[in-house]
């Protein structure tokens, strides 16, 4: 069972402290925890150390979604990883997991992901930024709702499925283009 351990906090610097990518998951847990108490230490904020929580306990498929985010993200030259590189990270998934969920449920894929893409153009590019990214204010924020719903529930991993609920109830633009296409 690989995991990923992705180290990102959403601090004032924004910028990415670590990642370990590949690890199995009980080293993921570690660098996460080792990171996690380097955070306490330097006095940031509870909500990036949640998110970083979050990301650790991430499931496979969501791992590997939050993975390629970045790599969207780093391509586009952009600083934050946004709900949306999350969202056409879940979609371009090989086997099709969300996608079918998302078809099942209504929502046309096709056009939810050309207006993804689209929206990937408009957020803010830096150059020579060095390939450091973190995850922008609104994808924390919605991994600490799906993290959230996902303890309601009992479940110790966070799903891409609840991440798709999350963002049902999500008020910004990838939200909004989730319920334009269904």
């Amino acid at each position: 069972d690989h995991g990923i351990g992705l180290a990102v906090f959403a601090g004032e610097d924004q910028r990415v402290v670590g990642h370990g990518i590949g690890l199995d998951q009980q080293r993921a847990r570690g660098l996460g925890d080792q990171v996690a108490a380097g955070a306490h230490h330097l006095g940031l904020a509870a909500q990036a150390v949640g998110v970083l929580h979050a990301l650790v306990a991430a499931h496979a498929a969501l791992q590997q979604a939050l993975a390629d985010a970045q790599s969207l993200a780093i391509g586009n030259d952009q600083q934050f990883i946004e709900p949306q590189h999350l969202l056409l990270a879940l979609i371009n998934q090989d086997d099709g997991g969300t996608t079918s969920l998302l078809a099942r449920a209504g929502v046309n894929v096709p056009g939810l992901k050309r207006d993804l893409e689209q929206s990937l153009t408009r957020l803010p590019k830096v150059e020579g930024h060095g390939g450091d990214v973190s995850i922008g204010r609104d994808l924390g924020n919605l991994l600490n709702l799906t993290d959230k719903e996902a303890q309601k529930r009992g479940d110790q991993f966070i799903a891409s499925e609840m991440f798709l609920l999350a963002l049902g109830e999500d008020k910004g633009e990838a939200g909004r283009l989730a319920k334009q296409h269904g």
